[in-house]
């Protein structure tokens, strides 16, 4: 650990460590560039930004919420103001339903959360998996590249058996007519 990080309070040290965990996930891409250093400053960068997004989501949902508690409450005042005693209680158990309603929504909250770790997680498994189905059609790219060649030697191979049969018709042919000729006899000379 270099000397800097040690001086560092507590509370910024747990974020740094955190931060270089997170960018030391992703070594296998920076290790061998050239600018490792800038990638992983980029990493870091694109880290937080993420977290920021999150939290951005979170918050919004929030507002809405709270808008929404904000509206059943003015609401609620409004409608208590106009009842008379004997709707009362009828109109507080409606609206404890629907405080009840907001709290289920609040608490889906914590569901969307873990449902959006478990989604972070799967696209970072799927990622990887890519990974292996880039290097597989690599393979299959090379495997047909080499079919390819195969083929054409075939071919080549085929051609030239082609015209050696042709030759070889062509010289039983050649063999047949000098076959007949042979058995024709020969025209004897006369002897003087």
């Amino acid at each position: 650990m270099e000397a800097w990080r040690t001086k560092l309070t507590d509370d910024i040290k747990s974020h740094l460590e955190t931060q270089i965990k997170e960018v030391a996930r992703y070594h296998n891409i920076y290790n061998e560039e050239k600018d490792a250093q800038r990638i992983q400053l980029w990493l870091a960068i694109a880290n937080q930004s993420k977290g920021i997004f999150d939290i951005n989501l979170k918050t919004k949902f929030l507002e809405r919420a709270l808008k929404e508690i904000s509206e059943v409450s003015k609401n609620m005042t409004e409608k208590i103001e106009s009842l008379t005693k004997l709707d009362i209680q009828k109109e507080i158990n409606n609206n404890f339903t629907a405080i009840s309603e907001i709290n289920s929504k609040l608490k889906s909250l914590n569901n969307i959360e873990k449902d959006f770790t478990a989604l972070k997680e799967r696209v970072i498994e799927l990622t990887e998996k890519t990974k292996h189905i880039e290097k597989i059609n690599q393979e299959i790219e090379d495997i047909k590249k080499v079919r390819s060649g195969v083929l054409e030697k075939i071919k080549s191979i085929e051609s030239k058996i082609s015209s050696l049969e042709k030759s070889f018709t062509q010289q039983n042919k050649k063999i047949e007519i000098i076959k007949k000729s042979k058995s024709i006899s020969p025209i004897k000379k006369k002897k003087r």
